[in-house]
């Protein structure tokens, strides 16, 4: 069974067993939906019986936990769907989990960086690249920067502008 991550869990909220997630998904009325989610490595099956939006994070409260002690070890971890139940796209948006891990390439086709979060706390979603020396930079995730995105080759091509990472 394939999983795709929806969420990162942030952190436990109150003393009730509660998730603070960061939603990997513009779609957070998802959490609302009744289907089965899995959390953490294990993809432990788990069942969301209410949810809020608060501030660009999700709260979540589930069927299987009434206390802190049962969620303190999924910190860190991530919330799954299957693969089934993954929403269907439009033309030119992508899963943020399947960009992660892409090799970033310049318009000369020369390698600068692999793709290791989409940052979505703005207007618009910005890529934190790493470059492989040690350098972490960030490329505005708009159709100005990012020209094609490959996922078949888990590649994206971006133009730079100057002073958007350090050269050597």
């Amino acid at each position: 069974m394939d999983f795709i991550k929806v969420g990162h869990v942030m952190n436990t909220h109150g003393i009730k067993g509660e998730l603070k997630i960061k939603p990997l998904t513009d779609s957070v009325e998802r959490f609302g939906e009744d289907i089965l989610f899995y959390l953490g490595r294990k993809k432990d099956p788990v069942h969301i019986t209410s949810f809020r939006d608060y501030k660009g994070l999700v709260y979540l409260r589930f069927k299987e936990f009434d206390h802190i002690n049962q969620v303190l070890s999924y910190k860190n971890e991530y919330l799954y769907v299957e693969e089934k139940d993954r929403y269907p796209l439009e033309e030119g948006k992508y899963y943020i989990d399947d960009l992660l891990g892409c090799d970033i390439f310049d318009g000369e086709g020369k390698k600068i960086g692999v793709l290791k979060d989409v940052l979505t706390h703005s207007v618009h979603p910005i890529y934190e690249v790493n470059d492989g020396k040690g350098q972490i930079f960030y490329i505005p995730g708009v159709k100005e920067f990012v020209k094609k995105i490959d996922l078949e080759n888990q590649r994206i091509i971006v133009q730079l502008i100057e002073g958007i990472r350090d050269e050597d």
